[in-house]
């Protein structure tokens, strides 16, 4: 499912204050709620509508390829090795991208974004990997307390 997300930016600079409007179901909603609230708000804020799909980011579609979900023709699956190493260039990505960016509310909210969604996909990594471990014996996979 998509939404349509609104965000008002002061003078229409992503680099002034902004905050969410709100989302929407179909994007000519979220448009003639971000031009009401312009005018309300005396032009000095423009909207951008932008479309998310609910329950999803970036990592989600690596995450499903491991588990093994819905995969193109053709495509093969990633090892968690390969995925691990995914998540470690775009975390060295992330901070040369970030270096030198003014330091705002938002680029701070987007950086931990982008580190939460990094936690998140290790997170799922570390569960696949306990979860193949499991077997019907030893179904908590405790250790063992006999001697």
């Amino acid at each position: 499912m998509t939404v349509f997300v609104v965000t008002m930016y002061r003078g229409g600079d992503r680099e002034n204050h902004s905050y969410v409007l709100g989302a929407w179901s179909s994007e000519a909603l979220a448009m003639q709620a971000g031009d009401v609230e312009a005018l309300w708000r005396g032009d000095k804020y423009k909207p951008e509508v932008t479309a998310w799909n609910v329950d999803a980011n970036e990592y989600d579609n690596l995450v499903n390829a491991v588990v093994g979900r819905q995969r193109p023709e053709g495509y093969e699956m990633p090892t968690s090795i390969e995925i691990l190493e995914m998540i470690v260039q775009d975390m060295a990505d992330d901070a040369k991208n970030f270096d030198g960016k003014p330091f705002t509310g938002r680029t701070v909210a987007e950086y931990f974004g982008n580190q939460g969604a990094a936690i998140a996909a290790l997170a799922n990594i570390v569960k696949l990997l306990v979860e193949s471990r499991l077997t019907p014996a030893a179904p908590d996979a405790r250790p063992s307390t006999k001697e």
